[in-house]
């Protein structure tokens, strides 16, 4: 009885043991299960990451290798060009340029109905208007007894500005260049001045009064040394010191003065008889008197001079600011030993006239035009 009742009981106890083998077994694999769906970590189990697809991988290895080449292509870059820049107010590079330039230039007499005290007196006012309906009528009649020799002669003359000058630029470490010179100025100045109140007796001696105009030309020539200082304001370009040479093209504004001592001047003042009918050409001036031993002078021509000399009210000295907007373009080459630069530049410009040409009269001159200038350029 007793050895039944043990047996059955061991019986019992094999059949537990193996239930709770199998309940425990399941139970790891479903928490297992439960905890790769949930990506939730087990104790003590380190959670595998993600496997990468290859397109990801490709673009990790670009990455890298771009990254490495950009590296090494900056610095490749830094070697090449070492000073670069560019766009709206660029800075330039340290250099210095030496620039010969000329001008073409137009005067502008601002003059509206003057009268000079210094000179002889006339009846009518100066201006800058040419009462010339055709220039060559400007050329006096030949001198001589014939009066019926019609063919002009001569020359005539209008307003112009010719000068060479000698500049000096250095660039500033900032969007701004300094610039100073000396130069040679020649600049004429032509005014004309109408009078219709004349009348003279016809040359066929029959008591007619022939209505006539006298038409005065004033030709001012002065000859000045100058001085120049100013900035140049690069609006625009680029500037780029690379391994062996130097290049810039931009654009510029230029703000300065001139200062312009006179030298030499000549004021040449002629009259001249016009009469109002076309077709009378036998008008001359006659005999005149001069010194005081009253000697006389046969005229003979339609022209008469009545002035020639400097002018006694002139202002030597004067101040003219200037203002220019240009293209500015510079290179330099270094190989060995050999080094050359080479800049050029193109501007158009304007003075403007702070003092009058005389001190009896409000007379301004303004100076536009164009200059172009070449020179020798060298890096600092």
């Amino acid at each position: 009885m007793t050895t039944q009742y043990v047996s059955r009981y061991l019986q019992r106890l094999k059949f537990s043991a193996f239930t709770l083998f199998f309940v425990a077994f399941f139970a790891v694999l479903f928490s297992a299960e439960v905890s790769a769906q949930l990506n939730i970590p087990l104790p003590g189990r380190r959670t595998p990451s993600k496997p990468k697809s290859a397109s990801e991988l490709l673009k990790e290895e670009a990455s890298k290798s771009q990254s490495a080449n950009g590296d090494e292509n900056e610095s490749m870059l830094n070697d090449f060009l070492g000073f670069y820049s560019h766009g709206w107010l660029p800075t330039p590079f340290p250099a210095q340029s030496i620039f010969a330039l000329r001008s073409a230039a137009w005067i502008i007499n601002d003059a509206n109905n003057i009268t000079f005290s210094s000179l002889p007196r006339i009846n009518k006012s100066f201006s800058p208007v040419n009462p010339y309906s055709n220039d060559d009528d400007r050329k006096p009649r030949p001198r001589g007894v014939n009066i019926n020799d019609t063919a002009r002669v001569g020359e005539y003359y209008n307003s112009e500005y010719n000068d060479i000058n000698l500049l000096y630029e250095i660039h500033l470490p900032v969007p701004l260049m300094l610039r100073a010179g000396v130069g040679y100025i020649y600049q004429r100045g032509v005014l004309f001045a109408k009078d219709r109140t004349m009348n003279v007796l016809s040359p066929d001696n029959n008591g007619k009064l022939i209505p006539l105009q006298e038409f005065h030309t004033l030709d001012m020539q002065e000859h000045f040394l100058k001085g120049t200082l100013g900035v140049k304001i690069p609006i625009y370009g680029a500037f780029a010191d690379m391994l062996d040479q130097r290049i810039s093209s931009y654009y510029y504004l230029y703000l300065g003065a001139q200062v312009q001592h006179n030298i030499f001047n000549r004021a040449v003042q002629h009259a001249q008889l016009v009469p109002l009918d076309a077709g009378e050409t036998r008008i001359r001036y006659g005999e005149r008197s001069y010194g005081l031993s009253g000697e006389r002078i046969r005229n003979g021509t339609d022209t008469l001079q009545v002035w020639n000399a400097p002018m006694p009210t002139l202002n030597t000295l004067r101040i003219q600011p200037e203002v220019a907007f240009g293209w500015g373009l510079s290179g330099e080459v270094n190989a060995g030993q050999f080094q050359a630069g080479l800049a050029v530049l193109m501007e158009a410009f304007a003075l403007l006239p702070l003092q009058t040409v005389t001190s009896d009269a409000a007379w301004r001159q303004y100076i536009i035009g164009f200059r172009a200038a070449i020179g020798w350029h060298r890096r600092l």
